[in-house]
């Protein structure tokens, strides 16, 4: 005979759904609670990036920045570039961009870009790229700050992920990204000559590394206080349970059990319930009527006497 698959008890089955019931509301509210700060930070440094690049934008002369990307762009430049590059001397691009006659609004313009970036403390980097389009991710670094060897001047570099599929004839809304240079708010604004044609984009970093590492901790910690909330709540409701429900119920079914009709009919040797059941109303109640139907049982047999 196969024997019978004990069932779990109402108290587990009360428990689990607390459980679950408190950690899944705590949760939710931690969750929205992290994604409104972090909608609140993120617009922050959204409107400094571009805001940024904006400002910057307005203190360029795009004809000059057009002639040293043209200078940029030629085979001729790109080999002396590689070479500096390789000996690890400035000098050559340095004597190349005069040569040329750009250098004096190349240094002016990197100068600006240097003093700018000391000047604002939440922005990273602050440059000058040439994006040729949508698709297309290879930009090549046109100025950057002094801080910036001179040979990455006219350098190919493959832009980040996340943006591959930008516009950059158009601002770049600020976009989050991660990659060889960490976490990320970049904005571009696009530099355009006085013919039209597209010179190149200003190009703002703030970096997001101890922003998102706190972020993570946070929403860490939201979840290992939700974890401590809901084995509170749970272990009080256990006991709450436990003391008001599982135990009356306990004592009533153990009593109901030895009640066995005496000879005599004596209520007390019959096993009548006579104890105080404890717990709510309800179990109270419930009492009271075992104890009634034991006591009319004990009249029936002893009215056909």
């Amino acid at each position: 005979m196969k024997a019978e698959k004990k069932k779990p008890s109402i108290i587990t089955k009360i428990c689990v759904f607390v459980a679950i019931a408190v950690f899944a509301a705590g949760l939710i509210a931690a969750t929205i609670s992290y994604q409104i700060n972090a909608s609140r930070v993120n617009q922050y440094y959204s409107e400094l990036s571009i805001s940024t690049a904006r400002h910057v934008l307005s203190m360029l002369d795009a004809e000059d920045l057009l002639k040293l990307r043209e200078v940029c762009e030629t085979e001729e430049y790109q080999e002396l570039r590689a070479t500096a590059e390789e000996r690890d001397n400035e000098e050559i691009i340095e004597d190349y961009l005069k040569s040329k006659g750009v250098w004096q609004q190349f240094d002016e313009t990197r100068a600006m870009l240097s003093n700018y970036l000391r000047a604002v403390d939440d922005v990273e980097y602050l440059y000058i790229l040439y994006c040729g389009g949508i698709g297309d991710n290879r930009d090549m670094s046109l100025i950057d700050d002094d801080t910036t060897p001179l040979y990455r001047t006219g350098l190919y570099v493959i832009g980040e992920e996340e943006l591959d599929d930008a516009d950059y004839t158009m601002e770049v809304p600020p976009t989050i990204s991660h990659g060889e240079w960490g976490w990320l708010m970049s904005a571009y604004v696009p530099i355009y000559a006085s013919d039209g044609t597209l010179v190149g984009q200003v190009g703002c970093d703030v970096l997001m590394d101890e922003v998102m590492k706190e972020r993570y901790q946070s929403f860490l910690y939201i979840l290992v206080v939700a974890v401590l909330v809901t084995i509170l709540i749970t272990i009080g409701v256990y006991n709450l349970l436990k003391k008001n429900l599982v135990e009356p119920l306990e004592r009533t079914t153990n009593s109901l059990s030895r009640f066995l009709p005496s000879p005599d009919l004596d209520p007390k040797k019959s096993g009548v319930i006579d104890m105080e059941a404890g717990g709510s109303q309800e179990i109270d109640n419930l009492y009271q009527g075992i104890r009634s139907m034991q006591l009319n049982t004990l009249k029936f047999f002893n009215d056909r006497k």
